[in-house]
């Protein structure tokens, strides 16, 4: 894992922020369908509800939090400290559901094929090599931070 984030790869990452907000739910409602039919030991792991529109609203909520998540990611990644509040809320949400360190494997393949497909020819190889580190390098932040939480909870 990069220790850092190249200065391209946050140029490029930073440069989709817009299509991450417009298309980010699509790409997560898909990358979740996939990721369920392929993995229903992960699909275990979540909330039917959260999975499903509730009344009165318009959007599966644990797609839309992820799709705004990532899209804060990339219109942050100059500037992570700005996110540092939503990775404790996410990392200690990920202990509590037993989220481990190959389960990031799994959900970056699913994402990325998720962000080829629905972004098409925007999602240039350059964009997604971009998005490949920047996904790595949250990943590894993410387990690190969670391998911390661990350790803290005994």
């Amino acid at each position: 894992m990069e220790e850092v984030l190249s200065e391209e790869t946050i140029r490029i990452v930073k440069s989709t922020a817009p299509a991450m907000k417009q298309h980010g739910y699509r790409i997560i409602t898909h990358m979740y369908s996939t990721l369920f039919a392929e993995h229903p030991e992960i699909a275990s792991m979540f909330r039917k509800e959260d999975h499903t529109v509730q009344p009165g609203e318009s959007y599966e909520r644990q797609p839309l939090l992820v799709a705004q998540a990532v899209h804060a990611y990339a219109f942050h990644i100059d500037n992570l400290t700005a996110l540092e509040p939503a990775i404790q809320r996410i990392t200690h949400k990920h202990v509590f559901a037993d989220v481990r360190p190959e389960h990031y494997q799994i959900v970056g393949e699913h994402l990325m094929q998720s962000v080829r497909l629905i972004l098409g020819e925007a999602a240039t190889p350059e964009v997604c090599q971009a998005w490949q580190e920047a996904y790595d390098f949250l990943a590894g932040l993410f387990i690190q931070t969670e391998a911390r939480i661990r350790h803290s909870l005994g």
